[in-house]
């Protein structure tokens, strides 16, 4: 279908006949031995590895509970909170300084700043106030 040696350049090849160019460079290799599952390992793990070893362990694992799309917007905030008040108003010169300043604001975060959706409470505070409840 693509052929190098035509006067259409790979890109313009695959764009007409709309392919990823990764596409027509990649070459899959079969699997080898050392990526698959022992046959002494459980059904469960070898069909999914991973999956196998984290529920061995006892962790439950939930993609379908109600509000799982909102759970990832607590991150994004902290995330943004954490460039806008720390990372972009200073200028690190290492990996130390950046850490000890991170390390700053987190503490500032938690136990310092007050928190809108906590009812004007410190993560802390509300922890605390919890904890002390049950």
């Amino acid at each position: 279908m693509i052929e190098p040696d035509s006067e259409l350049s790979i890109r313009r090849q695959c764009e007409l006949l709309r392919v990823s160019r990764s596409g027509f460079y990649y070459e899959p290799e079969a699997p080898g031995d050392a990526s698959l599952p022992s046959r002494s390992a459980p059904p469960r793990v070898r069909r999914h590895p991973r999956l196998g070893a984290t529920l061995d362990r006892g962790i439950k694992v939930s993609m379908d509970r109600k509000g799982r799309y909102i759970d990832n917007i607590f991150v994004e905030r902290l995330c943004r909170s954490l460039k806008y008040e720390e990372v972009y108003l200073h200028a690190y010169d290492g990996f130390a300084e950046a850490r000890a300043g991170i390390g700053a604001y987190m503490r500032f975060f938690n136990e310092d700043r007050f928190h809108e959706a906590l009812g004007y409470q410190t993560p802390v505070a509300l922890y605390d106030t919890l904890e002390a409840a049950a």
